[in-house]
């Protein structure tokens, strides 16, 4: 070995004990400071805790349900036990693997800080805190003071299932924005005929018409949803360009001008390419909506769980296998639910045509016998 080698060899075995004590030294100092954070968070939550406790705020715990509440002691825990049941009922199992969810229900007042001369909150916003969901829920549902048990409760089940909806299964929340709600299938089936026959789109006229294949398209059950411009007829994809129209501003208004007033498709298909599959589907929520809880009712118990169990299969095939149908007996169901609203509505056609010869009868009575005394 050369002397050069010799001298190398002996600088390493002089530095290399010096840079492991400082590597260790360094580890230590990290570990400290990260003990003093955590100190510090402790004494903050713990000051934040003392603080809540002094303003009345109580905190309740259920599962993946938390619950921060203030002015109601007596009911807060049975308003979040009923909760929490009516979650597993809608989720099931699926529950399980979410993220906790922190619910306040803040005191609502009159104006500005003012409140009603009782001195007592006029009710309680309801909605959930964290970063568990793209923006906030719809709507932080309101409860009047000294509503019962039922109310608070179902206020917390409903801005929790707005959060668990996107933990649980982002394709489904992405395909219709928010868990199945207690609409009567009446109300949702006579929304959605009207969003049948009011339509711009071609495969909405097709669906109504009785084309399944289109009723998939005006749903957004499409195979490939990252393709719009492949899976929607031109027709149809200017009708998505007329939605986009508004606001246009700089190279995307030029587009929709070139798509809508000088006809060029290429232009329609630039503007749609990269879009949000969400977003754009012919059809409105109602519609999504009755199919969904169409899907749920057939199936009966498990539904949601034989839903939410493949959440990397096509969406058709996840709602027919909740309904326990196929996919074309599913959406035949619901095309017929929307069709038979309209001849409910046509139900009251003789009742009202009475109810009006009625009263003209009675204007005309009335307007002879006043000429009669002139």
């Amino acid at each position: 070995m050369s002397r050069g080698s010799l001298c190398f060899a002996a600088m390493l075995l002089l530095v290399s004990p010096v840079a492991g004590q400082q590597r260790a030294a360094l580890e230590a100092r990290v570990h400290d400071l990260q003990a003093r954070v955590d100190a510090i968070g402790a004494r903050i939550r713990l000051r934040d805790s003392v603080l809540d406790a002094g303003a009345g705020w109580r905190r309740v715990t259920r599962g993946v349900l938390r619950l921060e509440v203030q002015g109601l002691r007596d009911t807060a825990e049975a308003a979040c036990d009923t909760a929490v049941a009516r979650l597993e009922a809608t989720f099931g199992d699926a529950l399980g693997h979410t993220q906790p969810i922190l619910i306040r229900a803040t005191p609502r007042v009159r104006g500005a800080g003012q409140i009603n001369p009782s001195g007592a909150p006029l009710g309680l916003s309801v909605q959930f805190t964290g970063d568990v969901m793209p923006g906030q829920p719809s709507s932080a549902p309101y409860v009047p003071a000294g509503a019962p048990v039922g109310e608070l409760a179902a206020a917390i089940a409903s801005a929790a299932s707005e959060a668990l909806w996107y933990q649980v299964d982002r394709p489904l929340a992405r395909w219709h924005p928010a868990a199945p709600l207690a609409v009567p299938a009446s109300v949702l089936a006579r929304r959605t005929f009207v969003e049948l026959v009011t339509s711009d789109f071609r495969s909405v006229a097709s669906c109504l018409g009785g084309g399944l294949e289109d009723c998939h398209r005006a749903l957004g059950l499409l195979a490939d949803p990252a393709d719009l411009v492949g899976q929607y007829a031109p027709e149809d994809r200017q009708a998505f360009v007329r939605r986009l129209a508004q606001g246009a501003v700089g190279e995307r208004a030029g587009l929709v001008g070139q798509c809508l007033q000088l006809g060029q498709q290429e232009a329609c298909d630039a503007l749609l390419r990269g879009r949000d599959w969400g977003a754009m589907v012919p059809l409105g929520e109602s519609p999504r909506q009755l199919l969904l809880s169409l899907a749920l009712r057939e199936g009966g118990p498990g539904a949601m769980a034989r839903l939410l169990a493949h959440p990397d299969q096509p969406l058709p095939a996840r709602l027919a296998a909740a309904a326990r149908l196929s996919e074309d007996a599913l959406l035949g169901r619901w095309l017929r639910l929307a069709r038979q609203s309209r001849a409910a509505d046509h139900d009251d056609t003789p009742r009202l045509a009475l109810a009006a010869f009625g009263w003209s009868a009675l204007l005309f009575g009335l307007a002879v016998r006043t000429f009669r005394w002139r």
